[in-house]
């Protein structure tokens, strides 16, 4: 998806969300769980019942986070814009930029070594997001308020409850 223009094609498809989410969203977050087992492979310390619930916390962040990011921003949407985009449009929002991390976990659990590819990934889906503010009618001078919302309530919940749940398990 390029950030410059593809904010652009979403608009013109129109597409539906929940279908998005039911044939991509939630399909790749399984995915993205399941190439955990794929760690077993590379080290082998790792238990089965250890990539298990690696397995599921990740899918866990993910599905939790997508309904904690749509539920505020379709309350706090308004304050940063004229009119109120459709929940049609906060929810397409939430599932590309919150799709674009779990591919980056996908590719990362793939991978014998760690990377820092969420890292950078994260970056590209701010900017992303942030391209995304003309898609989701923001005020100019509110752009800089949305981002910082935008990575507070689409970016970092799924790694701040991945981290949660590692510090217990």
């Amino acid at each position: 998806m390029s950030p410059a223009r593809g904010w652009e094609d979403i608009s013109a498809e129109g597409i539906d969300p929940s279908r998005l989410a039911r044939t991509g969203f939630f399909p790749l977050t399984v995915m993205m769980g399941l190439a955990v087992f794929l760690q077993g492979v590379y080290h082998l310390e790792h238990t089965f019942v250890k990539l298990l619930d690696l397995a599921v916390i990740e899918f866990v962040a993910f599905f939790v986070s997508y309904f904690i990011a749509t539920h505020f921003m379709s309350t706090y949407i308004y304050r940063f814009t004229d009119s109120i985009p459709s929940e049609k449009r906060n929810h397409t929002y939430v599932l590309m930029g919150q799709s674009l991390l779990a591919l980056s976990l996908l590719v990362q659990n793939c991978l014998p070594f760690d990377i820092d590819l969420v890292l950078f990934l994260g970056i590209y889906t701010a900017i992303v997001l942030w391209r995304g503010d003309r898609y989701m009618a923001v005020r100019e001078e509110s752009v800089g308020r949305f981002m910082i919302f935008t990575i507070l309530t689409v970016i970092v919940p799924p790694f701040l409850i991945i981290f949660i749940f590692n510090l217990i398990l």
